[in-house]
């Protein structure tokens, strides 16, 4: 497909393609880096076309900011389900068990390592939303593996996750968000 002359794409409607009415959109650099996202692969951050790097960097923000806020929930609800001692609690007389589970042992442990790294990580993500998304795709994609690392050592108790979770965030450092690195 190609663009009309009047600039409407005439296969994605899009007034801003920006291709000629003699390209077609598999020679559009845009269209290859979209071509697997209805299959939910995405191009490899030195793939990314500079024109969809805020795209990619806001996509980032708003995902880890929606998984953090699941998470903060999430470790509430296991605060809440911990005894004492940070071990989970088991059901109490009328039967009612905790609200949340998780593996390993002593699950309140978890709670204040995590919740202090998923403050630092919106720190991180405040800065990238701050530059309208314009950060490097690959410091995008380190916050989107921090927060993943972050509820796997949520859900598992594993430390090397918690780690992990860690260096991705130290690694995606104020100075990889200065938008004149393009």
């Amino acid at each position: 497909m190609a663009c009309d002359r009047s600039g409407n794409c005439r296969h994605c409607g899009d007034l801003r393609c920006g291709l000629s009415p003699n390209q077609k959109h598999s020679e559009n650099p845009r269209s290859r880096a979209l071509a697997g996202a209805d299959d939910g692969e995405r191009p490899a951050a030195g793939e990314v076309p500079t024109a969809l790097r805020e795209a990619r960097g806001m996509a980032a923000v708003r995902a880890v900011e929606a998984y953090r806020s699941d998470a903060l929930d999430f470790l509430d609800e296991l605060e809440s389900g911990a005894g004492p001692d940070g071990a989970e609690r088991t059901a109490d007389a009328e039967g009612d068990s905790p609200a949340v589970t998780v593996e390993g042992e002593s699950p309140g442990s978890r709670i204040g390592p995590a919740r202090d790294a998923f403050e630092r990580l919106r720190d991180r993500v405040a800065r990238a939303d701050a530059l309208g998304g314009d950060v490097p795709p690959a410091a995008a994609d380190g916050l989107v593996k921090a927060a993943d690392a972050l509820g796997t050592y949520v859900r598992t108790g594993d430390e090397t996750t918690l780690t992990t979770a860690n260096r991705l965030i130290d690694d995606a450092s104020v100075d990889d968000f200065d938008p004149a690195d393009r």
